[in-house]
């Protein structure tokens, strides 16, 4: 009977490399192609490799100290998995030697576990190797990235001769993210494949992000109203990583969807279709689900964190109370308060919303987590009021301000009346009353909309000054101050 032979994968790492004296015979068992290591050659073997195995000589710790602190931080650069080999008696020392560096991923093993360490260089996922030396360049807004983030791009573009960055708005806990322009190699389509985003972040944020795509997103947000991560294209360093996904095309902020007055009802569509999944959860439980607030607030609010400008600049404005005291206050006040309790957005500012065709893209999945269904729609009304942006001008507080006013000074909180005639924030105005919609449409207390608001507010007092022009800093400053005015106003309604 005629066989067929199994099909090869091009782009597989066989190669490990051994430097000194191991038996190779447990890598040759597991399909592995163990080469004698060569330090001349370490930028061009680390792009084909997928384990590096040295052996430390009996009580000679002078040479394994220089490969920690030079070859294996390159190594692990390139995503190899580093094992050193050590004899028992050694095995305290080295482990000492590793520790000293806290980005060092080496594994330790005792010399008579080689076979261990050839079955975990054989299991551990690794990148694909790279078959060309990618061209990186970069538009004129882009300063050059250094080596680290090049080498991360090349790796995840692999199979690419030029790659092409612009720069997109940074989310919460990335190093960078970008627009990828690549062209392929040998496609059988043709070299000019769709953009891509690459998101630069640390290794432990980009496992949190990665299993919040996996067990979040890909279950319970339309596949079209999110980015889909290419997996096999993120890629992990010694200390960055880099997530990759296709980029959303024909789609706009939802800030300037709403402001020229093309969204639609993108707010809405937002909660009731793209979230809808997430906020069906509490009452997909038999009794329902629902959890008091106060932890909740605290985590949230981290007053003590709120920068001595914006507090000064508050006072100026009619603060009187100390934020941490409001804190204190509110959580107080959210001691009995119930609130329907399910998988929320974590950071649904108006930068992590897109819209196409009336509908609400989501991006950055790094801070889903459970929370009140109130906090995404709060947490999105906070950043459409309070966020400093380009089009905005400074000699505009004093209006902005009124306009602020009018929403918050009623209580309870309600969505509020459209403007009859249109001004300058009508579609503010408007954007806020479909937010309310949403905050208010999940048999949500008076008193648990005031409190989950206020403490957005307090929230949003905290964050870093949006990246303005130079001219606009004391404008941001002026209104993240505000947002402190506004939420001791709501506090002490309650």
């Amino acid at each position: 009977m005629h066989r067929r032979k199994p099909r090869l994968n091009p782009l597989r790492r066989d190669v490990v490399l051994l430097h000194g004296r191991i038996d190779p015979r447990p890598f040759k068992d597991r399909q592995l192609e163990p080469v004698k290591f060569e330090e001349k050659d370490i930028e061009i073997s680390f792009r084909f490799a997928r384990g590096l195995v040295a052996v430390v000589k009996s009580g000679k710790f002078g040479e394994i100290k220089r490969c920690f602190e030079s070859i294996f931080r390159r190594a692990e650069e390139h995503g190899l998995l580093v094992a050193v080999l050590v004899d028992q008696k050694d095995y305290k020392q080295v482990v000492k030697i590793r520790d000293a560096d806290p980005d060092s991923s080496a594994r330790i093993y005792y010399r008579k576990n080689v076979k261990q360490a050839a079955e975990d260089i054989a299991r551990e996922y690794i990148s694909p190797k790279q078959e060309n030396e990618a061209t990186i360049e970069y538009s004129e807004e882009v300063k050059k990235l250094g080596p680290e983030k090049e080498l991360l791009l090349r790796r995840a573009f692999c199979d690419c001769t030029r790659i092409l960055l612009e720069p997109l708005p940074e989310g919460k806990g990335s190093r960078g993210v970008f627009r990828v322009h690549v062209w392929r190699k040998g496609s059988p389509v043709g070299p000019k494949p769709l953009p891509f985003f690459a998101k630069f972040l640390s290794p432990n944020d980009r496992d949190k992000e990665w299993v919040n795509y996996r067990d979040c997103a890909e279950l319970y947000i339309p596949f079209n109203l999110r980015p889909n991560l290419i997996r096999r294209r993120c890629v992990t360093g010694r200390t960055l990583a880099m997530l990759v996904g296709n980029f959303v095309e024909d789609a706009a902020p939802l800030r300037t969807a709403l402001h020229d007055g093309w969204a639609g009802k993108a707010v809405i569509n937002l909660f009731e279709t793209t979230l809808r999944a997430f906020r069906l959860q509490p009452f997909a439980h038999a009794e329902g689900k629902k959890k008091l607030l106060p932890a909740f607030v605290a985590r949230r609010t981290t007053c003590k964190d709120i920068d001595a400008n914006i507090i000064k600049r508050s006072r100026e404005l009619g603060l009187g109370k100390h934020p941490i005291q409001l804190e204190k206050d509110l959580c107080a006040l959210a001691k009995d308060v119930e609130a329907w309790w399910g998988p929320i957005h974590g950071d649904l500012h108006d930068g992590n919303v897109m819209v196409r065709n009336g509908q609400g893209i989501l991006i950055d999945m790094g801070s889903i987590r459970e929370g009140p269904l109130t906090a995404d729609p709060a947490t999105l009304e906070a950043s459409l009021v309070f966020r400093t942006y380009e089009s905005d001008a400074f000699g505009d507080f004093e209006s902005w301000r009124t306009f602020v006013d009018s929403l918050y000074q009623p209580f309870p909180i309600r969505p509020p009346n459209p403007d009859a005639e249109r001004g300058k924030y009508t579609w503010l105005r408007h954007a806020v009353r479909d937010v309310r919609l949403m905050l208010l449409g999940y048999d949500c207390h008076d008193t648990e909309a005031a409190i989950v608001v206020a403490c957005h507010l307090l929230r949003f007092a905290r964050l870093p000054i949006e990246n303005c022009p130079s001219g606009l800093s004391e404008l941001a400053i002026s209104r993240h101050a505000y947002a402190l005015v506004t939420a001791e106003r709501i506090i002490k309604k309650l």
